[in-house]
Protein backbone atom coordinates (compact mmCIF):
# COMPACT_ATOMS: atom_id res chain seq x y z
CA UNK A 1 0.00 0.00 0.00
CA UNK A 2 1.26 3.32 -0.76
CA UNK A 3 1.67 6.40 1.57
CA UNK A 4 -1.42 8.32 0.01
CA UNK A 5 -3.41 5.18 0.08
CA UNK A 6 -2.70 4.72 3.72
CA UNK A 7 -3.32 8.38 4.35
CA UNK A 8 -6.44 8.40 2.75
CA UNK A 9 -7.65 5.56 4.78
CA UNK A 10 -6.22 6.54 8.52
CA UNK A 11 -7.45 10.84 7.30
CA UNK A 12 -4.93 12.03 9.38
CA UNK A 13 -4.06 15.49 9.35
CA UNK A 14 -0.73 17.53 8.92
CA UNK A 15 -0.32 19.39 12.34
CA UNK A 16 2.42 20.28 14.49
CA UNK A 17 1.32 19.13 18.22
CA UNK A 18 4.45 18.70 20.08
CA UNK A 19 6.45 21.74 18.71
CA UNK A 20 6.69 24.91 19.37
CA UNK A 21 9.90 26.96 18.23
CA UNK A 22 11.08 23.28 16.59
CA UNK A 23 14.51 22.87 18.39
CA UNK A 24 15.57 20.08 19.92
CA UNK A 25 19.21 19.94 22.58
CA UNK A 26 21.14 17.11 20.98
CA UNK A 27 22.40 15.41 24.08
CA UNK A 28 21.56 19.28 25.65
CA UNK A 29 23.36 22.48 25.11
CA UNK A 30 26.39 20.49 23.84
CA UNK A 31 28.55 22.97 22.07
CA UNK A 32 28.43 24.99 25.31
CA UNK A 33 28.65 22.59 27.82
CA UNK A 34 30.22 18.89 27.76
CA UNK A 35 27.39 16.42 26.75
CA UNK A 36 24.92 14.28 28.10
CA UNK A 37 25.95 15.85 31.71
CA UNK A 38 23.52 17.97 33.52
CA UNK A 39 25.18 21.24 33.18
CA UNK A 40 24.27 20.93 29.31
CA UNK A 41 20.42 19.95 30.04
CA UNK A 42 20.15 22.64 32.43
CA UNK A 43 21.62 25.15 29.60
CA UNK A 44 19.35 23.87 27.48
CA UNK A 45 16.35 24.14 29.47
CA UNK A 46 16.77 27.60 30.36
CA UNK A 47 16.96 28.55 26.09
CA UNK A 48 12.99 26.74 26.63
CA UNK A 49 13.67 25.11 23.41
CA UNK A 50 11.07 22.00 23.29
CA UNK A 51 13.19 19.15 23.42
CA UNK A 52 16.33 18.03 24.97
CA UNK A 53 17.41 14.96 23.73
CA UNK A 54 19.71 12.44 25.59
CA UNK A 55 21.10 9.03 25.30
CA UNK A 56 20.48 6.16 27.94
CA UNK A 57 22.53 3.21 28.58
CA UNK A 58 22.52 0.50 31.77
CA UNK A 59 25.11 -0.13 34.26
CA UNK A 60 26.03 -3.56 35.77
CA UNK A 61 23.65 -2.37 38.92
CA UNK A 62 20.49 -1.52 36.60
CA UNK A 63 20.73 2.40 36.91
CA UNK A 64 20.01 4.17 33.99
CA UNK A 65 22.03 6.42 32.65
CA UNK A 66 22.81 9.66 30.22
CA UNK A 67 25.56 8.26 27.99
CA UNK A 68 26.21 8.12 24.36
CA UNK A 69 28.66 5.43 24.03
CA UNK A 70 28.80 1.85 25.55
CA UNK A 71 32.39 3.04 27.24
CA UNK A 72 33.59 6.68 28.53
CA UNK A 73 36.88 6.86 26.53
CA UNK A 74 35.34 8.98 23.90
CA UNK A 75 34.19 11.57 26.57
CA UNK A 76 36.16 10.91 30.09
CA UNK A 77 39.39 10.62 31.25
CA UNK A 78 39.34 6.91 31.27
CA UNK A 79 37.79 4.22 29.92
CA UNK A 80 35.16 1.44 31.20
CA UNK A 81 32.21 -0.39 29.70
CA UNK A 82 29.06 1.14 31.32
CA UNK A 83 27.29 -1.91 31.24
CA UNK A 84 30.06 -3.89 32.99
CA UNK A 85 30.34 -1.30 35.98
CA UNK A 86 28.34 -0.50 38.80
CA UNK A 87 27.23 3.07 39.19
CA UNK A 88 29.21 4.16 41.93
CA UNK A 89 32.13 3.13 39.60
CA UNK A 90 31.58 5.10 36.80
CA UNK A 91 30.72 8.02 38.74
CA UNK A 92 34.76 8.82 39.02
CA UNK A 93 35.02 9.08 35.44
CA UNK A 94 35.34 12.76 34.50
CA UNK A 95 32.91 13.13 31.34
CA UNK A 96 33.67 16.84 31.02
CA UNK A 97 37.38 16.17 30.57
CA UNK A 98 37.44 15.39 27.25
CA UNK A 99 35.33 18.77 26.56
CA UNK A 100 37.53 20.79 29.10
CA UNK A 101 40.70 19.36 26.63
CA UNK A 102 39.25 20.76 23.61
CA UNK A 103 38.01 23.68 24.90
CA UNK A 104 41.48 24.53 26.75
CA UNK A 105 39.27 25.36 30.03
CA UNK A 106 40.48 25.06 33.12
CA UNK A 107 39.17 23.15 35.86
CA UNK A 108 37.48 26.25 37.79
CA UNK A 109 35.16 26.84 34.71
CA UNK A 110 34.34 23.57 33.40
CA UNK A 111 34.42 21.32 36.60
CA UNK A 112 34.23 17.76 36.49
CA UNK A 113 31.84 16.25 35.10
CA UNK A 114 29.66 12.79 36.48
CA UNK A 115 27.60 10.78 34.40
CA UNK A 116 24.11 11.55 35.27
CA UNK A 117 20.99 9.40 36.18
CA UNK A 118 17.31 9.59 33.71
CA UNK A 119 15.69 10.39 37.38
CA UNK A 120 17.89 13.28 38.02
CA UNK A 121 17.23 14.57 34.61
CA UNK A 122 13.63 13.90 34.91
CA UNK A 123 13.17 15.87 38.33
CA UNK A 124 15.28 18.46 36.73
CA UNK A 125 12.66 18.98 34.14
CA UNK A 126 9.64 18.67 35.60
CA UNK A 127 10.91 21.61 37.50
CA UNK A 128 10.08 23.66 34.86
CA UNK A 129 6.92 23.96 32.26
CA UNK A 130 7.94 23.48 29.05
CA UNK A 131 10.65 21.49 27.58
CA UNK A 132 10.70 17.77 27.39
CA UNK A 133 12.84 14.99 26.94
CA UNK A 134 13.51 12.87 24.16
CA UNK A 135 15.13 9.51 24.68
CA UNK A 136 17.04 7.49 22.69
CA UNK A 137 17.90 4.00 24.17
CA UNK A 138 21.50 2.66 23.07
CA UNK A 139 20.28 -0.56 24.82
CA UNK A 140 17.69 -2.33 25.37
CA UNK A 141 16.18 -0.11 28.40
CA UNK A 142 12.71 0.65 26.81
CA UNK A 143 10.98 -0.99 29.93
CA UNK A 144 12.92 0.08 32.51
CA UNK A 145 12.74 3.76 30.90
CA UNK A 146 9.33 3.03 30.56
CA UNK A 147 9.04 1.63 34.73
CA UNK A 148 11.08 4.81 35.97
CA UNK A 149 9.03 7.17 33.68
CA UNK A 150 5.90 5.91 35.09
CA UNK A 151 7.02 5.65 38.90
CA UNK A 152 8.15 9.22 38.64
CA UNK A 153 4.80 10.39 36.87
CA UNK A 154 6.59 11.39 34.25
CA UNK A 155 5.10 9.85 30.79
CA UNK A 156 3.36 13.66 29.74
CA UNK A 157 7.33 14.55 29.58
CA UNK A 158 9.02 11.92 27.69
CA UNK A 159 9.58 11.07 24.04
CA UNK A 160 11.62 8.39 22.27
CA UNK A 161 13.87 8.68 19.47
CA UNK A 162 16.02 6.55 17.51
CA UNK A 163 17.09 4.52 14.70
CA UNK A 164 16.60 0.91 16.44
CA UNK A 165 13.11 -0.18 14.50
CA UNK A 166 12.39 -2.79 17.95
CA UNK A 167 13.15 -0.01 19.94
CA UNK A 168 10.81 2.74 18.82
CA UNK A 169 7.52 -0.58 17.95
CA UNK A 170 8.08 -1.02 21.56
CA UNK A 171 7.67 2.38 22.96
CA UNK A 172 4.44 2.36 21.27
CA UNK A 173 3.02 -0.76 22.25
CA UNK A 174 3.46 0.47 25.84
CA UNK A 175 1.85 3.32 25.80
CA UNK A 176 0.87 4.71 21.89
CA UNK A 177 0.39 9.07 23.46
CA UNK A 178 4.21 9.05 23.92
CA UNK A 179 5.69 10.64 20.87
CA UNK A 180 8.17 8.86 18.60
CA UNK A 181 10.68 10.36 16.97
CA UNK A 182 11.77 8.03 13.76
CA UNK A 183 15.92 8.77 12.97
CA UNK A 184 16.88 7.67 9.56
CA UNK A 185 20.42 7.79 8.26
CA UNK A 186 20.26 6.03 5.07
CA UNK A 187 16.47 6.68 4.29
CA UNK A 188 14.16 5.18 1.76
CA UNK A 189 11.48 7.36 2.23
CA UNK A 190 8.59 5.65 0.88
CA UNK A 191 9.59 3.00 3.13
CA UNK A 192 10.22 5.24 6.32
CA UNK A 193 6.44 6.74 6.05
CA UNK A 194 4.85 3.52 5.19
CA UNK A 195 6.77 2.17 8.77
CA UNK A 196 6.21 4.99 11.01
CA UNK A 197 2.41 5.62 9.86
CA UNK A 198 2.11 1.70 10.61
CA UNK A 199 3.59 1.80 14.19
CA UNK A 200 1.88 5.15 14.65
CA UNK A 201 5.20 7.21 14.91
CA UNK A 202 4.73 11.09 15.25
CA UNK A 203 7.85 12.16 13.05
CA UNK A 204 10.52 11.16 10.98
CA UNK A 205 13.90 12.90 11.32
CA UNK A 206 16.18 12.19 9.04
CA UNK A 207 19.95 13.16 8.52
CA UNK A 208 20.90 16.08 7.41
CA UNK A 209 23.02 14.71 4.36
CA UNK A 210 19.62 13.16 3.13
CA UNK A 211 17.17 15.94 3.68
CA UNK A 212 15.96 16.82 0.49
CA UNK A 213 12.35 18.66 -0.36
CA UNK A 214 10.31 15.91 -2.09
CA UNK A 215 11.20 14.36 1.27
CA UNK A 216 10.03 16.95 3.18
CA UNK A 217 6.72 16.98 1.13
CA UNK A 218 5.99 13.32 1.18
CA UNK A 219 6.27 13.41 5.27
CA UNK A 220 3.66 16.32 5.43
CA UNK A 221 1.62 14.93 2.96
CA UNK A 222 1.74 11.31 5.50
CA UNK A 223 0.57 13.64 7.83
CA UNK A 224 4.14 13.54 9.77
CA UNK A 225 6.24 16.07 11.21
CA UNK A 226 9.77 16.03 9.07
CA UNK A 227 12.86 16.71 11.07
CA UNK A 228 16.80 17.07 10.58
CA UNK A 229 19.92 15.67 12.49
CA UNK A 230 22.12 16.58 13.57
CA UNK A 231 23.14 20.64 12.55
CA UNK A 232 25.45 23.34 13.93
CA UNK A 233 25.48 25.16 10.72
CA UNK A 234 23.73 28.40 10.16
CA UNK A 235 23.45 28.33 6.35
CA UNK A 236 21.89 24.58 6.41
CA UNK A 237 19.72 25.32 9.76
CA UNK A 238 18.19 28.38 6.98
CA UNK A 239 17.83 25.90 4.01
CA UNK A 240 16.11 23.47 5.45
CA UNK A 241 13.63 25.40 7.19
CA UNK A 242 12.97 27.33 3.93
CA UNK A 243 12.00 23.51 2.68
CA UNK A 244 9.85 22.84 5.99
CA UNK A 245 11.44 21.33 8.14
CA UNK A 246 9.43 21.21 11.79
CA UNK A 247 12.23 19.72 14.06
CA UNK A 248 15.95 20.72 14.07
CA UNK A 249 18.39 18.16 16.51
CA UNK A 250 21.37 20.41 17.04
CA UNK A 251 24.69 21.06 19.41
CA UNK A 252 23.99 24.61 19.45
CA UNK A 253 20.04 25.32 20.02
CA UNK A 254 21.39 28.92 21.09
CA UNK A 255 22.20 29.64 17.29
CA UNK A 256 19.28 28.52 16.08
CA UNK A 257 16.73 30.19 18.32
CA UNK A 258 18.06 33.11 17.41
CA UNK A 259 17.96 32.74 14.07
CA UNK A 260 14.77 31.74 14.27
CA UNK A 261 13.36 34.43 16.14
CA UNK A 262 15.18 37.35 13.85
Amino acid sequence: MTPEKILAAIKKPYSRPITANGVTAHRGNSTKFPENTLPAFESALSLCVDWIELDIQKTRDGKLVSIHDKTTGRVGDFELEVAEVDYDELKKVDVAFQFRKKNKLTNEICPKGIVPLLSEIIHLVKLQGKTRISINPKASVVEDVYRTITKLDAIEWVGFNGMELEHMIRVKSLNTSIPVFFDRFHSDIDEDILTAIKHGFESIVLHYSQVIKSKVESIHKSGLMAGCWNIDDQSLMNKFLKMGIDIIYTNDPAMLLKMKNT
